[in-house]
């Protein structure tokens, strides 16, 4: 625990003032996690038996992730953007999930389609992290996602812990419980609600609470989606970068899902009122 808490107290600050400082050093902690995590991808892969060289997806990613950063810097159009949130809410979880799957298919497992689910996995989700901050009050939206996603992962946690007894998927995670899935999902609503007050964003409360659910179940979902990746390589960590926490992928799983869904829900809801209103 003292390890983990040592972690977080240097890793932290360096994100925080990632996200409030914004511009190039936001854009390069989201370039260099996005490059680790397919490294620790790529290892995982080898041991569940595909053998690639890293270099593919990481060209992949880093392909996905530069159009973003020039579309959230304003140099290139907005095209087809609402199109690629619907898509990227589908495709993203998708490519996590089936990337995790025992089951074999000639198809969907060759090479070139391995690659290019590690790539829409990794990149098109972190492509979202680049939108959200470079939005307007995308510092304090981002601010809220990270909260969100922490508020969701400590109270499952705790909670899961202390009471939890019925499992929730025990040939994925066997240590998750429902009862902590459903502290976490209450602890994203009061987290999201609290976040959007104390960061002056324009959400009504029922609009954050909605916001609070969607990164609550999305995120446990990234959760275990990473766990069938770390369950088919029979690994307890996608690396060893952070110690106490595994690795890079290990923090990013939580986030991933939950990216395109919060960049649609802010530009529908909050900037335009084009949802429900």
């Amino acid at each position: 625990m003292s390890t983990r808490l040592a972690s977080a107290a240097v890793g932290l600050p360096i994100l925080l003032g990632a996200v409030w400082f914004g511009s190039f050093w936001f854009a390069g902690i989201v370039f260099v996690a996005a490059a680790i995590a397919v490294l620790e991808l790529t290892r995982l892969s080898r041991l569940w038996g595909d053998n690639f060289h890293p270099a593919f997806p990481l060209i992949l990613t880093m392909l996905m992730l530069v159009p973003g950063l020039s579309r959230a810097l304003g140099r290139s159009p907005e095209g087809n953007a609402l199109f690629l949130d619907i898509a990227a809410i589908v495709l993203c979880p998708l490519a996590g999930w089936v990337l995790g799957s025992g089951r074999k298919l000639r198809m969907f497992d060759s090479l070139p389609v391995m690659i290019l689910r590690i790539g829409i996995y990794l990149g098109l989700s972190l492509y979202f992290a680049l939108q959200i901050r470079f939005l307007e009050d995308g510092r304090e939206w981002t601010l809220l996602l990270l909260l969100v996603v922490f508020a969701t992962d400590t109270s499952a946690y705790l909670v899961g812990r202390a009471i939890g007894r019925t499992p929730l998927a025990p040939t994925i995670s066997p240590n998750k419980t429902r009862e902590g899935a459903v502290a976490g999902l209450v602890g994203a609503v009061v987290a999201s609600v609290l976040a959007n007050n104390l960061l002056g964003l324009d959400a009504i409360m029922w609009e954050a609470a909605a916001l609070g659910v969607i990164i609550g179940v999305l995120g446990q979902l990234g959760d275990l989606a990473e766990s069938r990746l770390k369950r088919k390589a029979e690994v307890k960590d996608s690396g060893w970068l952070i110690p106490g926490h595994g690795g890079i992928l290990d923090r990013l799983d939580s986030i991933l899902f939950a990216l395109p869904a919060t960049h649609l829900f802010i530009i529908w809801e909050v900037q335009q009122k084009g949802l429900l209103s």
